[in-house]
This record gives C-alpha cells, structure tokens and sequence, in this order.
C-alpha cells in the first residue's frame, strides 16, 4: 500500500539537494485560497532505491516562496513497491496531476484536509489501467487533451477529462524522445530516440501532415516545442550538430518551411522548455548550463552556470515565468530567478501618469508661491495700483437720471 509521510525540510537558497535523481517533475498551477503572489507548488517524482528485483519511488509537493527564494518540501507520498515512476503531466487549469509508472498511470490531486498533501484522486482512469510506462505525457494548453507516449512508441489522445481516446497509433518507432501539442490542439509532434526526423501528425484526421528530416547525417533532433504566444505559430526542434555544437531550428506552421537554425550551445542539448505565454525559451545542456532565449529576437538574455555540473534531465516555466525550476543527476532540484527587467502594467504606467501631473502641480504652486513680484500677482481688494471708483465712474451725485455725459 501507498503511504504518506511529512517532511519538514527547509532549504536555504534556491537549490535542492539530495541522495536520488528526479525522474519527473512540474509545476502546479495554484491552489485554491493560497497566496498566489508569493507560493507556487512544484510535484517531483524520484527513484528511491532500485534493484533487479524491485524499486521503490515516492511523490514529493514542494513550495517555493517568491520572496525569500526557498524550497521547501511540504509532503512525501511513497508509491507502491515496484511501480517506478516513468513520467508526469500536470493539468494547466490545477485538474490534478498524471503520473505513469511501470504498469499504468494514477491521478493526484492536492488536499488540505490535514496539510497540504498528495491524494490518490478518485476520478476513473480506466483507459490509462495496464496501459504499460508512459515515458512522455503533456496537456494540451487549454487542458481538453493529454497526449501520452509508450516506451514502444505507441501514441495516443486522449479527450480530458472524459479519456475519450481521440489519436491512436500503435506502429511503435520506438522508444520516444520528445512529443508535443500545438497551442490550438489541432497538432502532435513527436521525436522518437533516434533523432533522425520528427513526425507532425494531425490529431483529428489521425494523419501524418508533415515529416521533417535531418538537413545532413551528422544533425540529430532531441526535443520539440509548438510556439504559445499565439501570433505566429512555429515548431521549434533542439538540433545536435556533430562537431558543430547545438542549437535551435525553427519552422513555420503554414507550408512547413524551415526558417532557419540558430547554435547556442558547444554540448548537446538535453532539455528544453517554453513559458506559458511563449516569450521565453529555456534550454539546458549537457555540460549543466542553463540558458534563457528570447523567442522575438532569438538570442540569450541570462546564462546560468552554477545549478549543476552535470548535463540537465529537465526544465520547467514556474506559472507566471518568474522562476525556472530545474534538475540534474548531481543536483536532484534546482529553482533559478529570472534576472530580467519587469515590463509595465498597465495600471503601472496609469499610476506613473498621474504622479507626473500630482507632481507637475505641486511644483507648479510652490514656484508660483515663492515667484518674484513680476509673477506673484496682487489678488487683494485694496491693492495699491487699484484706481478709485470715481476715476472711472464719476460721483454719485452728477448723476441725475438723465443722459449720461
């Protein structure tokens, strides 16, 4: 049986460290009545110990405080013995997380009924029970669908939550490296481990639009990502370049046309992420350097060099793109800060504006104020230049009612 267990380990810093490599993880949306502003949730899983007759593995929820920059573990659940964790896939919307293990896959929600805690959810999975390791999972952006991919290549959609099976392609290439939904749902890429092509299949018409291969022998593809700013829809590939470092190749989604590659690494490429609003890209490699990218203008804007010294297993966006969470073989979890300018708010720029005029007047009263005699005009009734009354109306008594001369 599953048990659950409590941790009160706190971590100073960003970096988490310990004795087991993480084999998935991902961050959580939200949680309902939490301070979003200043917590986000991170669902690990790891290996605990592994033999040839067995292994053993447990599920981890973290909280990462934006403020003071640590990570904390909140509650460990260890899973039954002999289902090793394969891969996770968090809902967009806080639906819960998919987790696969050898034999099939479970849902995990967050509870309070007693502290912050995994739960085994109650919803029925029935066609994801025996469906053997899922060695890569991903919701679409909007939640509606989750794409899985088996150790022996077979590729499935599924409708969410409802798991009507929508795409169903049992002729295994393989074991998978990489796969993808696009920002409309409409599209699945997927990479298997040889790195030779990548298939786009479209997802309702359960056909192969386009396959993209390797511009010469010595290129190999690792990861795929669809765009998600939804302006231009692209499909980024991570490209080994042999004796050439690696870098990004971009193609556009209309014809399938190669826009063209671009290197940002001399070790291979091993992980690859994109924010959820698509501004960013993130990549780490094999050396254990992680680099930001800027999607509009494709260069780097912040090299990370100090979260690991081995090659980075996997990278993912924090909700709102302020943090980068990571992990590595040396360094089981690591959590990096954006140190990047913050864009104006709207209600920033309305606040800015208004100080300018608040501003504006304030100094406008104080020069007017202390202004020599030329601008600090006479306002009172008796002023001395002030002509008198008869000067401009004559007496009183001249008139008499009759015309006046």
């Amino acid at each position: 049986m599953a048990t659950t267990r409590r941790s009160r380990t706190r971590y100073s810093g960003s970096q988490r460290s310990g004795d087991f490599p993480i084999a998935c993880a991902a961050w959580y949306p939200s949680f309902p009545n939490s301070r979003q502003e200043d917590l986000a949730y991170i669902i690990s899983g790891k290996v605990t110990d592994e033999s040839d007759t067995a292994s053993t593995g447990s599920l981890e929820l973290f909280h990462y405080d934006y403020k003071d920059g640590d990570l904390a573990s909140a509650h460990i659940h260890d899973v039954d013995e002999g289902q090793l964790l394969q891969s996770i896939a968090i809902h967009p919307k806080g639906g819960g997380a998919v987790c696969s293990f050898s034999s099939d896959c479970k849902l995990y929600n967050l509870g309070k009924s007693s502290g912050l805690q995994l739960k085994v959810s109650d919803q029925d999975l029935a066609p994801l029970k025996d469906i053997g390791p899922q060695m890569a999972m991903i919701f679409s952006t909007d939640g509606s669908r989750l794409a899985t991919g088996g150790k022996d290549g077979h590729l499935r959609v599924f409708e969410w939550p409802s798991l009507t099976l929508l795409f169903d392609h049992p002729d295994g290439y393989g074991l998978l490296k990489s796969i993808d939904i696009s920002l409309d749902g409409a599209f699945l890429a997927a990479i298997p481990a040889t790195g030779k092509y990548c298939h786009v299949w479209d997802i309702e018409k359960s056909t192969i639009i386009t396959t993209i291969h390797n511009s010469n022998k010595n290129e190999l593809f690792g990861l795929c990502k669809f765009s998600k700013d939804g302006t231009k829809p692209f499909l980024f590939l991570t490209i080994t370049r042999g004796g050439e470092g690696s870098g990004i190749g971009v193609w556009d989604m209309e014809a399938w046309n190669k826009l063209g590659i671009k290197t940002f690494s001399r070790d291979p490429i091993t992980s690859f992420a994109t924010s959820h609003d698509g501004k960013w890209l993130a990549i780490g490699d094999a050396a254990g350097v992680i680099r930001l990218i800027e999607v509009k203008k494709m260069q780097i804007s912040q090299t990370t060099t100090d979260a690991h010294t081995s090659k980075v297993t996997l990278l993912d966006f924090s909700p709102d793109g302020r943090v980068l969470m990571s992990s590595s073989i040396d360094s089981p979890l690591s959590v990096t800060k954006r140190n990047l300018d913050k864009e104006w708010k709207e209600w920033q720029i309305y606040v800015l504006l208004l100080s300018l005029i608040v501003g504006s007047a304030i100094l406008f009263y104080v020069f007017f104020q202390h202004s020599d005699s030329f601008w600090n005009f006479p306002l009172g009734r008796d002023q001395p230049a002030r002509p008198p009354p008869d000067a401009i109306y004559g007496h009183v008594t001249d008139f008499d009612g009759g015309e006046f001369m």
